[in-house]
């Protein structure tokens, strides 16, 4: 089961034919919906940063070094995966996306707690912006009122 974000470049017929061929299930979930139904994100990555923290800090903490390079990400990877990745962990990421076992009742009410209030974005234009300077000196003028205006900004 490979879960994706629903970013429209992962549908191409290559990548399609590529998970028939491997026997890879291939779910897309709405776009922009994956901080909440996505099991690694919605449950695994909080463990997983703080372990990488933890790595991160140690050197630091106790004196042994100041700069967490890719050689030392290299060494303490191992031992971050085997700690973030246990049976119990992600079981309960599935479990709190609602999808093992299957609950969608459980997303549903979560997008509709976050769905966004629709914002009206007017935006009105001077007339002075509204007209296109043909001439150097028009848009030397132009640029002297816009100078002018945002002297009246806070």
């Amino acid at each position: 089961l490979l879960l994706l974000d629903g970013f429209g470049s992962h549908g191409t017929k290559q990548f399609i034919d590529f998970g028939d061929e491997h026997q890879i299930v291939i779910f897309c979930l709405p776009p922009h919906t994956s901080y909440l139904l996505q099991p690694l994100d919605v449950v695994v990555f909080q463990p997983y940063k703080h372990y990488h923290a933890e790595a991160v800090e140690a050197p630091t903490c106790t004196g042994c070094g100041e700069d967490f390079n890719k050689e030392e990400f290299l060494n303490q990877i191992h031992s971050i995966r085997q700690l973030t990745f246990k049976v119990s962990t992600v079981q309960s990421a599935f479990q709190a996306t609602g999808l093992i076992p299957y609950n969608p009742e459980l997303m549903l009410s979560k997008l509709c707690e976050v769905a966004p209030t629709p914002i009206n974005h007017e935006i009105s234009v001077p007339a002075s912006l509204a007209r296109i300077p043909l001439k150097i000196r028009s848009l030397q003028t132009q640029g002297e009122e816009l100078l002018d205006d945002a002297k009246d900004l806070p």
